[in-house]
């Protein structure tokens, strides 16, 4: 089916496309229709580009024709816009049954945390944590309990101010000279490769110079295959960072993403450290210490599943969430508390394909790590062979997780953008790979490699400040120095992927897939904005062909 006037409303499959009329004519569709499919988008009629421009605000896009729209109420929608993308008369839960074993698999750890956590508060062990009495030395608690004070809590907190300034200043960079940032970070790229590659052969590590070899030649070759897409990156980056403007809501989601991540990782350290100490079979009979050892396998097994399955159930959400709210600015949907409606969406009815995708992320993530300690635990042995045939093992699971995450991430923009089900969205992702993966592919590498880049660079100028700071405060805080400014890089590199991978590289992505699934949306809301992206992109104009 070449064109969307040619097919059929996709009520079947959970949610709905237009059914729209070559540019340049009225759609037909009824909004009676649309009302029936679930997720709908709304009646377009075409329009030339001098009576939108009567219409305030644009079509609710500040950067082309008005201010308006963003995260204010009173949105204005296009001209003969009626309905919702994104408020289905009819809502469905998606694939319930992840949902409910995802808050079974949260249950289970949360009983498990009590348990373990207040047994552990009481112990002598936790006694001496406190008062700060066992451990010598800085690699003991005495060390730690030097290192948190109340200078290092002033240190980092300056830190992450420091750290949100310069990426607010590289967001800034990046609008005002976005090609050049383009150019200059991938050639830094290739640079680093270069380099790595001739550090190795220098040491002396052949095998590892040979591999790096190739990815330096593959990175070069890429890199001159990639300069001709450079204006679509450009166009697109520049849109998505005006439409973030009209919504800064999608920069608070992503920085509380990160901290509840954050949390969730300290939660689970704890919890860990706890379950080992309540469950340790040292000091116990012979008969029970067999027994004691299975427990704690199983349940240290079961904490890194539940590690892995939280932290990607918590980063699609902020992923389905961050492209919800792009999706209300390029469909013009008029709704009020954008990132609230879409967070409720995120954690209800598209709660369980989010869960369904993650889990298949996270079982390879442990399949993985039981790969690599195999190997660990086979090479302290000396039996190398079994050593290899395990690395070779988990490098290949690898290589499938991160193929797996790629999709994940086009797919749940699906699930963000239009309702469905995890395996809708996983078909919808693979029709946009066939039919536009190379483009997929570039357009994410030119825009990711911006911000790793960056982020790199942000990080080391947050630990620059932290030793700076160290040093003309005259604090001589010793060996913690480093933890200190590690902890800043950290912080840096966090936070600056955060705004910009987190918020604008999702961004990019939610556009391009929009751009795929309804060009003639923006064509008649923005002519100006699509004849730019026309000419640097002439395959906007043919839609994904379901």
């Amino acid at each position: 089916m070449a064109y969307y006037a040619q097919q059929p409303p996709y009520a079947g499959q959970g949610y709905s496309m237009p059914q729209s009329a070559p540019y340049g004519q009225q759609q037909q569709q009824q909004p009676q229709q649309q009302q029936q499919q679930g997720y709908y988008p709304p009646q377009q009629q075409q329009q030339d580009y001098a009576k939108q421009q009567q219409q305030p605000g644009g079509g609710g896009y500040s950067g082309y024709g008005g201010a308006g729209g963003g995260d204010k109420p009173g949105v204005l929608a296009p001209n003969g816009y009626e309905g919702e993308r994104f408020a289905p008369t009819k809502p469905k839960f998606r694939d319930p049954f992840f949902a409910l074993f995802f808050l079974a698999v949260l249950g289970g750890f949360i009983a498990l945390s009590v348990i373990t956590l207040r047994d552990y508060s009481i112990s002598s062990i936790a006694g001496g944590l406190v008062s700060g009495r066992q451990g010598n030395g800085p690699g003991g608690v005495n060390g730690l309990v030097g290192t948190l004070n109340t200078h290092t809590a002033i240190i980092l907190m300056l830190s992450v101010g420091v750290a949100l300034v310069f990426s607010i200043l590289y967001l800034i960079l990046v609008r005002v000279a976005t090609r050049a940032i383009i150019e200059i970070t991938w050639a830094l790229n290739v640079l680093l490769n270069i380099g790595y590659c001739v550090y190795l052969w220098t040491q002396g590590f052949t095998s590892g110079a040979v591999i790096f070899t190739i990815f330096a030649v593959l990175s070069i070759v890429f890199y001159f295959f990639a300069r001709k897409r450079i204006p679509l990156a450009r166009i697109l980056l520049k849109t998505i960072l005006k439409a973030a403007n009209q919504y800064p809501s999608t920069y608070v989601v992503a920085l509380l993403g990160s901290l509840f991540q954050a949390m969730f990782s300290v939660w689970w350290t704890w919890t860990l450290v706890a379950t080992y100490q309540r469950f340790d079979p040292k000091g116990e009979s012979q008969s029970n210490s067999s027994r004691s050892n299975s427990t704690i396998t199983g349940l240290v097994v079961f904490l890194f599943f539940v590690f892995y399955y939280v932290s990607e159930v918590l980063k699609n959400i902020t992923l389905v969430v961050t492209a919800g709210i792009f999706g209300v600015w390029y469909y013009g949907a008029p709704t009020k508390h954008v990132a609230l409606s879409s967070f409720k969406r995120a954690t209800t009815y598209s709660l369980g394909s989010i869960c369904f995708g993650s889990l298949i992320v996270s079982l390879l993530e442990l399949l993985r790590a039981f790969f690599r300690t195999l190997s660990a635990t086979q090479a302290a042995e000396g039996d190398m062979i079994s050593s290899i045939l395990a690395c070779v093992a988990s490098c290949c699971i690898g290589c499938i997780e991160g193929m797996v995450r790629w999709l994940n991430k086009y797919a749940f923009i699906n699930v963000a953008l239009y309702g469905s089900s995890y395996i809708e969205a996983a078909k919808a992702t693979f029709t946009l790979l066939q039919q536009k993966g190379v483009d997929v592919i570039v357009n994410d590498s030119l825009v990711n490699t911006v911000w790793l880049m960056g982020s790199f660079a942000i990080g080391i100028l947050t630990a620059l400040f932290s030793y700076i700071y160290l040093k003309e405060s005259n604090s001589n805080p010793g060996e913690s120095s480093s933890i200190i400014i590690l902890a800043s890089f950290v912080f840096g590199l966090q936070i600056s992927l955060s705004l910009g991978a987190g918020t604008i590289g999702s961004g990019v992505s939610t556009l391009f897939v929009a751009l795929a699934e309804d060009p003639e949306v923006i064509a008649t809301r923005d002519p100006e904005l699509f004849e730019m992206i026309r000419s640097a992109y002439s395959q906007v104009a043919q839609p994904l062909h379901h």
